[in-house]
């Protein structure tokens, strides 16, 4: 096992290190996290207590989101922010979005975008459903230290509760620094 500053490694086998993974999370846990209904700004998804995360200078991250909105029916889009208080050397994930009724089963593909910015970006058409999934998973590259906040903006107030769901989730884990391109016995 070793540390190199960035991340802890083990060898499982000679000349073969990985990456152990150290994850950091924020979850709903508890209560729903309320939205306001009327507004077309960023809001933060996770209750104050846990919303910002810190990220370290030089770092390369792994990241996997898990949201689930209600909003009332007044058509829509939502746009989902990773918004860094220093910029990011860079970003990219997948994003994906579902929208449909709460205890329904969609029968519709969902959007699936790929992003290259931690600014707000719509991930689907306009819509009246009361619930919206999204799940995204991805990398951020950080050359100095930052923050990240996961927010939601709507296009339109979408009037009815708004909320984030109990057990939406963030999680995120440092793989090496940020000109990491591999770890492992790759040729």
């Amino acid at each position: 096992m070793e540390y190199d500053g960035t991340v802890f490694y083990h060898t499982s086998v000679a000349s073969s290190r990985q990456v152990s993974t150290t994850m950091q999370f924020a979850t709903v846990q508890g209560s729903d996290v309320s939205l306001t209904n009327n507004i077309t700004t960023a809001q933060n998804v996770f209750a104050s207590a846990n919303d910002v995360l810190s990220l370290a200078a030089s770092t390369t991250y792994m990241f996997e989101l898990f949201l689930v909105i209600a909003t009332g029916a007044t058509t829509h889009t939502t746009a989902l922010g990773l918004v860094a208080s220093s910029a990011f050397t860079s970003i990219r994930y997948m994003a994906e979005l579902w929208s449909t009724t709460a205890g329904t089963i969609s029968t519709t593909a969902p959007s699936i975008l790929d992003v290259t910015t931690s600014a707000a970006t719509v991930l689907n058409a306009t819509s009246t459903a009361t619930l919206t999934t999204i799940r995204a998973k991805g990398i951020i590259r950080t050359n100095a230290a930052s923050t990240v906040t996961p927010q939601i903006t709507f296009s339109a107030g979408p009037t009815g509760t708004c909320a984030v769901k109990t057990d939406s989730t963030f999680r995120i884990w440092p793989i090496g620094s940020n000109t990491i391109a591999a770890v492992g016995n790759w040729a």
